[in-house]
């Protein structure tokens, strides 16, 4: 939420709906609370608010995701979507992209100022733990105890071999969160990544990712489609 909030303050003419905060999470069952949707229903429940919003008018539409497990549902719902409305216009986006993948090392170390061994994106890593920080002194809410961080699990790396991602991967081959995490559900890989976390880095990292995406969306070429 905090998120398409820091784009859309940016943006000449973005509103943000509703935040949709219960998802596609199989493999957080093990974990008393937790309540996952199928992915079709997930699916058919983003394509029914995308469509209610279009009949009220609204033209063009992001879809932003923040929980890997959201990913795929999220992606099908944007080509039904097309498919069914032609002149409706829908963007998926993952807020964390901009520092993932391929330019991800220009911008942590170039913009953010970190060399990139040391940037621990992963679940409840320090750059999470800042974000959260950032969000939590903006609001005055307690959201953070870094004290009772537990140890980044140690079995990362057999889960890396099977799958190639300690991350994205365990939506994908069915696998449960805390078989790899010591039982704790966190998914970091640096303890000292959380360690070092804090509000004004958290603040900078939103701030720069929003940045990049706002200029996603303000391309033309990204509504091609």
């Amino acid at each position: 939420m905090e998120g398409a909030l820091r784009i859309a303050e940016k943006m000449d003419d973005a509103l943000v709906s509703p935040p949709l905060t219960v998802g596609v999470a199989p493999y957080h069952m093990e974990w008393p609370g937790t309540i996952a949707l199928p992915r079709d229903f997930h699916k058919e429940l983003v394509k029914q608010v995308v469509k209610s919003l279009w009949h009220h008018g609204f033209k063009r539409f992001v879809l932003l995701n923040t929980h890997g497990g959201n990913t795929l549902s999220l992606r099908i719902a944007q080509y039904e979507l097309k498919e069914e409305v032609p002149e409706m216009k829908v963007v998926y986006s993952m807020f964390w992209s901009p520092v993932m993948g391929a330019g991800a090392r220009k911008i942590v170390e170039e913009e953010l100022g970190m060399p990139i061994e040391k940037f621990d994106l992963y679940h409840g890593g320090g750059f999470q733990t800042s974000c959260m920080m950032a969000i939590e002194k903006k609001y005055k809410i307690d959201l953070v105890d870094k004290s009772k961080a537990p140890p980044a699990p140690r079995r990362l790396s057999i889960l890396r071999s099977h799958t190639g991602d300690p991350i994205a991967s365990l939506p994908l081959y069915g696998k449960v969160f805390k078989e790899y995490s010591d039982g704790m559900g966190v998914m970091y890989r640096l303890d000292e990544s959380n360690e070092e976390a804090n509000a004004e880095d958290g603040r900078r990292y939103l701030d720069h990712i929003a940045m990049h995406l706002i200029k996603k969306f303000k391309d033309p070429n990204t509504w091609l489609w």
